[in-house]
């Protein structure tokens, strides 16, 4: 069995200053379990049960758009019944509230999905909401950098065994990996080596810039 050495532990802080996390990096490397953990240890301290370690919050209300609602009866895809959550989100959320999305304004095009989602992070700034929000989108990567009350988040993932670390790591941005981890399920080369050419040196670039920071921020 494990032994508490195992554990690894998970320490956010939410301010007035720093008011939403955006975590990204690679699929199945802890990203929604991670913020399900805020979101329980949240839920239980609002209900006065103690959750492990300690919770200190000045919050009341917990909204969520976590897993796929889509529906064939009632003509929802996956995209069109996340933006039905997070319309009843925008409408209701206030300075006492926490916010969880998960993969924000995904199954749609990237472009506009990630213009949807900044758009969607402006609102629940104006509105004074708190919230911890999953991504794989570049853009809005890039995006949260120009926000001051936005801060990115990462877990890293190691490389060599392509198995995630589960440590949480503030202010740096992920990688998704989907190269390797496409390869890692035996995706023929040559696949990949096309896809390699169709994303661009520039997108080559920027995930090697997001590796070398997050060896800088870990050392």
């Amino acid at each position: 069995g494990e032994t508490p050495e195992d554990v690894i532990p998970l320490s956010v802080r939410l301010d007035k200053d720093k008011r939403g996390l955006l975590i990204s990096g690679p699929n199945a490397g802890g990203k929604t379990v991670a913020m399900k953990t805020m979101g329980v240890s949240m839920a239980m301290a609002m209900s006065g049960v103690f959750p492990l370690g300690t919770c200190v919050t000045n919050l009341r209300r917990l909204y969520a758009a976590i897993g796929d609602h889509q529906s064939i009866d009632s003509t929802l895809s996956t995209f069109s019944s996340q933006i039905i959550r997070l319309r009843d989100i925008l409408s209701y959320c206030d300075q006492d509230a926490l916010v969880l999305i998960d993969e924000i304004c995904a199954g749609t095009d990237p472009a506009e999905g990630g213009a949807l989602a900044a758009g969607i992070l402006d609102s629940l700034i104006e509105r004074g909401a708190s919230f911890v929000v999953t991504t794989h989108q570049s853009s809005l990567k890039q995006y949260a950098l120009s926000r001051p009350t936005i801060t990115n988040a990462s877990l890293p993932f190691d490389e060599e065994r392509l198995q995630p670390t589960f440590n949480f790591l503030f202010g740096v941005p992920g990688n998704s990996y989907a190269f390797d981890l496409a390869r890692n399920v035996g995706l023929p080369d040559v696949v990949l080596n096309r896809a390699k050419d169709y994303v661009g040196d520039r997108h080559g670039e920027l995930e090697e810039s997001i590796v070398a920071i997050q060896r800088f921020k870990l050392e």
